[in-house]
């Protein structure tokens, strides 16, 4: 994500090397540049600040997390991270991000790490966002069967 955040202020002028995330300016610069230079329209982004991770997420290092968001012609539409499946560590993370692990919402997710619950992995991926990009559609409500907005919250 830094390397993108640099080529991104670079190209544009527009500094953005002081954000945590891409902004969506950025993520349809970047699948444009990698759609020109790469001939390919998606592209893995690396390297997310820890401090933008969820609880849940495993750190690569003290920076950053172990994870990857996939872009595709312009928008997000998936995250990739490593969850932490090592207790000890999921038990600090918790806490540093103010989640009670002894609550009764989280107590029998905690006890599966505690027994030792293998490392893992997830993706959140963006089904409807997929489907507007791969078929050309001008919105992503023309995608989602009920979609909602300000003026819609029920079917």
């Amino acid at each position: 994500m830094a390397q993108i955040h640099q080529m991104f202020s670079e190209a544009t002028g527009k500094d953005t090397t002081k954000e945590l995330d891409l902004t969506p300016e950025e993520e349809k610069w970047i699948c444009e540049y990698t759609t020109e230079h790469e001939g390919c329209e998606a592209v893995f982004a690396t390297g997310l600040p820890a401090e933008k991770m969820k609880f849940y997420h495993m750190a690569e290092d003290e920076k950053t997390a172990r994870s990857a968001d996939l872009l595709f012609r312009g928008v997000e539409i998936a995250t990739v991270p490593q969850r932490e499946h090592r207790h000890e560590n999921l038990i600090k993370q918790m806490k540093k991000a103010g989640v009670d692990p002894d609550s009764p919402g989280f107590s029998h997710f905690v006890t599966a790490f505690k027994h030792g619950l293998p490392p893992h992995g997830g993706c959140g991926f963006g089904i409807d966002r997929l489907t507007e990009k791969v078929i050309g559609l001008g919105n992503i409500k023309e995608a989602i069967l009920f979609p909602r907005d300000i003026n819609r919250l029920a079917p």
